[in-house]
């Protein structure tokens, strides 16, 4: 049966973020519509922003994907996301002190610090630190700053100034986008602020992305060295 024109338009969305493109013919069979009905729907998304109309179909507008809404970010390449925060736990030991920066990638590695004991996790995320309020073995640090909605995340010379006050084991970066020359990229000006001084007082960085066109299931492992390698988190 059809599906509501708005209902569909959204789940044209989901492919693309999901697989990067779509076709015309098999989202024509796959929501019982003509052909000219899901072209109008790819033009009415590619005004939006959402989407790059190609022959025969279109792609996702990546700048679209760049800056959505967390809840939104939250749906695209799960399976992924779950692989890389998976992989990102392992490297936590009991007695840690960690960074978890915000976004969707890095949210999905907090149930699996549950099992841990005596771990500091300071966080610039509102929905990392509500979750792991409830834990019993972790002591929940919160920067303070403006709160970015999309992101539910905090920023500002605030809390730049607050983090540069600790040292930290170990930091997980969300990350946005990657480019050639400028390298790790973040579309708002203030997170990437925050995010040099992360690197500065963390010992180890590690760096990942749920995006398939950035480091595919990829976890990348900086190891920082100082002249106090000792953590100093408390």
């Amino acid at each position: 049966m059809p599906v509501n024109t708005a209902k569909r338009r959204e789940d044209i969305i989901d492919l693309l973020c999901e697989h990067g493109s779509v076709r015309v013919e098999q989202l024509s069979k796959q929501f019982a519509v003509s052909t000219v009905t899901i072209r109008n729907d790819l033009r009415f998304l590619e005004r939006k922003g959402c989407a790059l109309r190609a022959y025969g179909g279109a792609m996702l507008n990546q700048q679209f994907a760049f800056d959505r809404p967390l809840h939104d970010k939250g749906r695209l390449n799960r399976d992924v996301k779950s692989q890389i925060a998976c992989r990102a736990a392992s490297y936590v030991r009991d007695g840690d002190a960690l960074i978890l920066d915000s976004g969707s990638t890095t949210a999905q590695i907090v149930p699996w610090l549950k099992p841990r004991r005596d771990l500091v996790v300071m966080t610039n995320a509102l929905n990392i630190a509500y979750e792991l309020s409830g834990y019993d073995g972790v002591e929940v640090m919160v920067l303070g700053g403006s709160v970015r909605q999309n992101s539910y995340s905090l920023y500002g010379p605030a809390a730049e100034q607050q983090l540069r006050q600790y040292r930290f084991d170990k930091l997980f970066l969300g990350v946005d986008g990657f480019d050639l020359v400028a390298g790790i990229t973040t579309p708002h000006p203030g997170e990437a602020h925050l995010n040099r001084v992360m690197c500065e007082v963390a010992r180890e960085n590690y760096r990942g992305s749920g995006c398939q066109q950035v480091w595919s299931q990829e976890l990348l492992h900086d190891p920082r060295s100082r002249a106090n390698s000792s953590a100093d988190h408390r």
